[in-house]
């Protein structure tokens, strides 16, 4: 390969992948964007609104094809579709709560903390019955 067929080669391969090096076409998009009203703000809903247009359209299907089976279907199908639609209840409840840093364990502690103030208010609570009982 001589020189001019490498200096061609590179040539090629620079104007075949300009795009990628050269970053006057997305600097020129941001700075477009960001000079709109809303400011790059449109740009984040240009980009989430889809996304976010099908979680709620999961959502919703989900929700009709609930009410489809359980309104409409026999002992047999509703007893076969409650716990699957219960076991993916749980499932999407386990990653949205995951998601919020809100685990078992903090939940565990904050359940045991209220049984303890709830035996407390039970015993506290027979404890008057029996008195009042004791008195008449």
């Amino acid at each position: 390969m001589t020189a001019d067929e490498a200096l061609l080669k590179r040539w090629y391969v620079y104007f075949l992948f300009y795009d990628l090096y050269c970053p006057c076409p997305q600097a020129s998009f941001m700075s477009g964007m960001s000079r709109s009203m809303l400011g790059l703000e449109s740009l984040a809903l240009m980009l989430s609104l889809p996304f976010a247009l099908l979680i709620w359209a999961m959502v919703f299907f989900a929700a009709a094809l609930s009410v489809l089976i359980f309104c409409t279907a026999d002992v047999v199908v509703v007893s076969t579709a409650s716990p699957v639609w219960f076991a993916m209840f749980c499932l999407a409840m386990w990653l949205i709560l995951a998601a919020n840093n809100f685990h078992i364990s903090h939940c565990i502690s904050h359940c045991i903390s209220h049984v303890s103030h709830l035996r407390s208010w039970i015993i506290g609570q027979v404890s008057q019955v029996t008195d009042f009982s004791a008195n008449v």
